[in-house]
């Protein structure tokens, strides 16, 4: 099966209640279009959007440290 239709089954929620922040790079990476829309509709949940490759870290490894270190500094 496919990587992007094989079923994945969870013992626990999603983050198993942690904090959650979806960084999403633009332009965006079509394959991850539903994962996108979903996070974008989870009022628990942060959404963040970078300029960056689907590598984000490898292309834009400062803006992922900001964002990394803004997350860390939140209450």
């Amino acid at each position: 099966m496919s990587t992007y239709e094989s079923a994945l089954l969870l013992e626990s929620p999603i983050g198993n209640g942690l904090p959650a922040t979806y960084v999403a790079v633009t332009p965006p990476f079509a394959a991850f279009a539903d994962s996108r829309r979903y996070a974008q509709q989870r009022d628990d949940w942060g959404y963040v959007e970078i300029a960056a490759g689907h590598d984000a870290m490898v292309t834009s490894p400062r803006a992922v440290i900001e964002i990394l270190n803004r997350l860390h500094c939140e209450p």
